[in-house]
């Protein structure tokens, strides 16, 4: 599992290793084997537990208790960073063990640490949310740190594995509980091509003979499922089908990035409401989620860091957005897509490619924008990404899409992009 950052185990040359990923994702663990191997290990989370047990009255608390104290962060924090310097300038290496899930997360650690003039390697782990929710359950239950399941889904939408444009050397993603199908490769090169000569013929004869789920289970699972929102008319597997027809790139990079484009949304569609009469459970203004709708009413949900409110309210008390919402999709379905790729035995090279392809889709405006923007995202992306990125956005608002000019801004828009990419 480790063979590809065997090297990394290697403590002659001074580093920082950003150790990262969602609770369960079992970074502990591969902390551990290197901190055998000489690396100082630098956890928040430690120091968070010091700090809580210097509070007074704490003292019949546990250790999951000083650990999950949020209150302390802030401190804890410090102490983290105080103490990781200090092995620096002892000439130690050091795994810095956080979540580090945003690239924000990581920009703030990493300019920590700049003025050492160090290396820094980047190790995510990736494990789904189902295996994350079961590994969190069981350290609850032997007495550990447990988060609540709803925080653990947030972490799990929000997270973007780090990229060498964030300034690594280095970048690894480990995906410890993915099983590669023996079955999967069967003349998988073969179906690509196919893919690519004609995506709907392909994608259907597979659909029908009951292959699909096996090639692209995040596509097979969307099959069917309407996007009800005014922006897009087809059902959402046709999106991406009819999508993967029309981009003008035909490589295989770019056909798979497309037709896989949108797998994310399955998992992060939602419906919205705002709270507009008084009412026992929420406050006029309050924005929820529906969960399930019913004839006289439905049952809402509003998330707050204090923890989940769930009731059911009669329609006359809410208004119900009728726009179906996809927040984190691209998040979600770049992942998706690169843990199908791998089980099919797909290169990690290629895997990732479309990853970044299917992570960064979403990032132009909808709109005309300034200059400044459009460098700021050449800047998060790479330059080397735009041309393919553009095309994959024609494609994604050919495809189904409705609203006045759509195209029309988006060839002024990538027309621009090209004059600046021309004077860098």
């Amino acid at each position: 599992m480790y063979k590809k950052i065997q090297h990394l185990f290697d403590t002659n040359e001074q580093k920082i290793i950003l150790m990262g990923g969602i609770p369960g994702s079992g970074k502990s663990t591969l902390s551990k084997q290197l901190s055998e191997a000489g690396y100082v290990i630098i956890c928040p989370d430690t120091f968070r537990g010091i700090v809580s047990k210097s509070i007074p009255g704490r003292e019949l608390w546990s250790e999951a208790q000083h650990e999950s104290d949020q209150s302390t962060s802030a401190e804890a924090w410090k102490m983290a960073y105080r103490e990781a310097k200090n092995a620096l300038k002892d000439g130690k290496s050091i795994v810095f063990d956080a979540m580090l899930h945003t690239a924000k997360a990581r920009r703030g650690t990493m300019g920590e640490f700049k003025g050492f003039k160090l290396p820094f390697y980047a190790i995510y782990l990736d494990v789904t949310l189902e295996t994350a929710k079961q590994r969190n359950a069981e350290r609850g239950a032997n007495g550990g740190r447990c988060l609540p399941d709803f925080v653990l889904k947030s972490k799990w939408r929000q997270q973007v594995f780090p990229m060498i444009e964030e300034g690594f050397k280095e970048v690894h993603y480990i995906s410890n509980d993915l099983v590669v199908d023996p079955m999967a490769d069967f003349a998988i090169q073969e179906t690509f091509e196919d893919i690519i000569d004609n995506p709907k013929r392909a994608i259907f004869e597979l659909h029908e003979a009951d292959l699909l789920k096996q090639v692209f289970p995040s596509l097979y699972e969307c099959f069917g499922i309407p996007q009800e929102n005014s922006h897009h008319e087809f059902e959402l597997h046709n999106h991406m089908i009819t999508a993967a027809e029309l981009i003008e790139d035909r490589s295989q990079v770019a056909v798979i990035s497309t037709l896989l484009h949108d797998v994310g949304k399955r998992k992060t569609k939602e419906f919205f409401a705002k709270v507009i009469q008084e009412n026992d459970h929420f406050k006029v203004g309050d924005k929820l989620t529906v969960l399930k709708r019913m004839d006289i009413g439905a049952t809402f949900e509003k998330v707050t860091w204090n923890g989940v409110r769930t009731a059911f309210l009669p329609y006359e008390c809410v208004e119900i957005d009728s726009n179906a919402h996809y927040y984190d999709h691209e998040k979600v379905g770049a992942i998706d897509a690169r843990r199908d790729l791998l089980a099919l035995g797909c290169s990690e090279e290629f895997a990732n490619e479309v990853y970044g392809y299917i992570l960064h889709h979403m990032e132009f405006p909808y709109r005309e924008a300034s200059d400044k923007h459009f460098k700021n995202i050449i800047n998060k992306v790479g330059p080397q990404r735009m041309d393919l990125l553009l095309k994959i956005r024609k494609a994604d608002k050919s495809s189904g899409s409705s609203g006045n000019g759509i195209l029309e801004v988006h060839e002024k828009m990538a027309e621009q992009i090209k004059n600046l990419l021309g004077k860098e």
